[in-house]
């Protein structure tokens, strides 16, 4: 794409000819709120961060500028406390239970902020993931601390189907589970 203006797919990441109405790698609706680069010169394969902007080397899987890792299907911000992950998926299953798992290993941080807000279901085998990577015995617990916040009925209703919502630490938004990584507030 020379010397064109692109449009940045806000799920993906995949840049986009300005007179696309969707995303030519995954089919999302194209905003015009979206980040636009003007008139610069970027390599149809270049990687933009959507957490900073960088136009990172093709094949890239973290920020060359900001270090958060990609992956198609989530967006990640870090802040100086926290990685925020925002699971972008309708669901949480055996078609992408792998790449959240991968991810959440990527993520260099102790704590951790995960928006469930967009997902409308999960199946086990995304129960599955959201326990291996939360568990200490399984490895990735040991050195990070998960909050969750924004799930559905449906999804809190297959927690708690399998007493999973027992073990989670789940909040109504966002601003509650970042208040106090310390403190004692708890579910609901």
């Amino acid at each position: 794409m020379c010397a064109a203006d692109v449009n940045i797919c806000a799920s993906c990441g995949k840049l986009n000819a300005d007179r696309n109405k969707f995303c030519s790698k995954c089919g999302t609706l194209l905003t015009r709120t979206g980040q636009m680069v003007k008139g610069k010169d970027v390599p149809e394969s270049a990687v933009i961060c959507r957490a900073c902007g960088f136009e990172n080397k093709p094949g890239s899987r973290t920020c060359q500028s900001c270090q958060v890792p990609f992956a198609d299907g989530y967006l990640v911000s870090e802040s100086r406390t926290h990685a925020h992950v925002t699971i972008e998926f309708a669901e949480l299953d055996y078609e992408n239970h792998d790449s959240f798992r991968k991810l959440i290993k990527r993520i260099n941080r102790s704590r951790i902020v995960v928006d469930m807000s967009k997902v409308v279901r999960l199946d086990s085998v995304g129960i599955g993931a959201i326990v291996s990577v939360t568990n200490p015995m399984y490895g990735m617990g040991k050195e990070k601390q998960f909050r969750f916040y924004g799930m559905s009925t449906e999804v809190l209703d297959a927690l708690r189907a399998m007493s999973v919502d027992k073990v989670l630490d789940i909040y109504p938004s966002y601003e509650i589970a970042v208040q106090d990584w310390n403190g004692s507030l708890r579910k609901d």
